[in-house]
C-alpha cells in the first residue's frame, strides 16, 4: 500500500463520496476506485460499502482508517524532522499582490541563515488560485482577498478543504487609473463613469472544482470591457500604458503611485469592506520559518494602509 492510496481512504470516508473526493483530490474516479480496490485487494476486508448516495464505512475499515490518520500524521512528523536534520530552509506562499506583502516577505528572507539549503516558493495569484494551490498541496501558506460581504462563502470553502485561517488586514478597495486618463480629469467618479472604459483584472475568477466565484473586484455590468492578466507583476505597469483603462486595487502607497504615474480613488459602492486572510490546512504544523513569515507579515500590515 502507499501514503497515497491512504490519502484516499481517508478522503473519502471524510466526504462519504467518491465523486466528491475525486474533485478535492484531482483525480478521476475511475482512478480513484481502481486505487482502493487495489488496496482493499491488498488488506483483505472492504474499507467502503457503496450505497445509491455515497459511501459507508465498513466497521474494518473504521478501525483501519483510525491507523491511516496515525500513520499520516507521523510521516508528516518524519518529513519535517528530515527537513531540520538535512538543514533547508522550506516555506510556500501563494497570495495576491500587496507592497505589505512583498515587504514582509523580502523582511522574512533576510532572516534566514543563508549556510542552509534553501527552497522557497512566491507566487502572487488570485484568491481562487491560492486556494487551489494548498488544496493541491503545492504550497503551505495561502493568503486571499476578498469582500467581507463574501464571508460566509469563505467559510464554507475553509471548512470544505478543512482549512485554518487568521485575519490579516482590513482595508477598501480603490480604483486605479494613469494620470494621463480621461478619468483624472473627473472631480469625482461613480460607477456609471467606468462603463466606457477597459478594466485590468485577474484572469483567475472561478475555479471548477469549486463551482463558485470567490470574488469579482467590481460588478459585472460596469464594464464590458475586459482585459484579464495572469501575470501580476505587469499590471501597474499596463495600468500606466493601456489607454483609458482602470484597475480595481488593493490600496497603493504613495511611491508606488508615483513610480507608475498613476491616481488611486474611492468609488461607492465599489470602495467597501474587504480584507486579506492568512490560510493552511489544518493538518499543516506551522514551522518556525511559517511563524516568523507571520510575524513579519503583522508587523508590515500596520503601516501598509498609512
Amino acid at each position: 500500500m502507499t501514503l497515497e492510496q491512504l490519502k484516499y481512504a481517508l478522503e473519502i470516508a471524510k466526504t462519504k463520496s467518491f465523486n466528491k473526493a475525486s474533485e478535492i483530490l484531482y483525480v478521476s474516479q475511475p482512478n480513484l476506485s481502481r486505487s482502493i480496490k487495489t488496496l482493499e485487494d491488498e488488506i483483505g476486508f472492504k474499507i467502503f460499502i457503496r450505497k445509491n448516495k455515497g459511501v459507508d464505512v465498513t466497521v474494518q475499515g473504521l478501525d483501519f482508517l483510525s491507523h491511516c490518520e496515525k500513520i499520516l500524521f507521523e510521516t508528516e512528523k518524519i518529513n519535517e524532522i528530515s527537513s531540520s536534520v538535512n538543514n533547508e530552509n522550506k516555506f510556500s506562499l501563494a497570495c495576491p499582490k500587496g507592497d505589505y506583502i512583498s515587504n514582509a516577505f523580502v523582511s522574512f528572507i533576510n532572516f534566514l541563515n543563508r549556510d542552509k539549503k534553501t527552497s522557497i516558493d512566491f507566487k502572487e495569484t488570485s484568491p481562487v488560485g491560492a486556494v487551489k494551490e494548498l488544496a493541491e498541496n503545492n504550497f503551505s501558506l495561502g493568503i486571499i482577498r476578498y469582500r467581507k460581504k463574501l464571508q460566509p462563502l469563505i467559510d464554507e470553502i475553509l471548512d470544505k478543504y478543512n482549512f485554518a485561517s487568521k485575519d490579516i488586514i482590513e482595508f477598501k478597495y480603490k480604483v486605479a487609473f494613469s494620470k494621463s486618463s480621461d478619468l483624472a480629469e473627473k472631480t469625482e467618479i461613480v460607477p456609471q463613469d467606468l462603463k466606457d472604459y477597459i478594466e485590468l483584472t485577474h484572469g483567475e475568477s472561478y475555479v471548477p472544482f469549486l463551482n463558485f466565484a470567490i470574488d469579482k473586484n467590481i460588478d459585472s455590468n460596469l464594464t464590458d470591457k475586459v482585459i484579464r492578466l495572469y501575470d501580476s507583476m505587469g499590471q501597474l505597469q499596463m495600468l500606466n500604458t493601456i489607454k483609458n483603462s482602470f484597475m480595481i486595487v488593493f490600496p497603493l502607497r504613495g511611491e508606488v503611485l508615483k513610480k507608475y504615474n498613476l491616481i488611486q480613488v474611492d468609488v461607492e459602492p465599489i470602495s467597501i469592506d474587504c480584507k486579506d486572510v492568512l490560510i493552511y490546512k489544518k493538518s499543516h504544523n506551522l514551522t518556525d520559518l511559517d511563524l516568523k513569515f507571520i510575524d513579519e507579515l503583522k508587523a508590515f500590515s500596520k503601516n501598509a494602509l498609512l
